[in-house]
């Protein structure tokens, strides 16, 4: 992302305000705050044997902490129907933004320590510049 904004005083006297978004962390997050569809609607897995005989096995075992209804439809393929409102089996991960928003005006170097900061002083110099244009 690059946000860039000029603006003249004088002929040389130039503002330039940019936003550039910088590789954060990523942590993994839950299905409640992935607003998972799984979790909010349920979900199906659906198992063959004998390939998958030892997955299927353990849902059976209870190992999942999860509640399901088991069902089996056709020969060899078995279906797990998890309810709504269960994490479901999926890892979320969400990576934190983290932006470095900085002013370059004469020579010199501002950097803002959050957004708030940044669109506090572009607004200044935005209002200015409109009081310049209008009069």
């Amino acid at each position: 992302m690059l946000l860039t904004h000029n603006k003249i005083h004088h002929p040389n006297d130039i503002t330039t305000f940019k936003a550039k978004h910088v590789r954060g962390a990523v942590r993994q997050i839950s299905c409640t705050e992935a607003k998972c569809q799984n979790k909010e609607n349920g979900w199906m897995v659906v198992l063959s044997t004998p390939a998958q005989q030892d997955a299927i096995d353990w849902v059976k075992a209870g190992n999942t902490g999860r509640h399901f209804k088991e069902k089996i439809e056709q020969a060899g393929l078995v279906t797990f129907i998890f309810s709504p409102g269960q994490d479901c089996f999926n890892k979320h991960w969400q990576r934190e933004p983290v932006f470095d928003i900085g002013r370059k005006e004469a020579g010199r170097v501002v950097i803002y320590p959050d957004g708030d900061a940044f669109v506090e002083d572009s607004d200044k110099h935005l209002r200015k510049l409109k009081e310049a244009i209008n009069g």
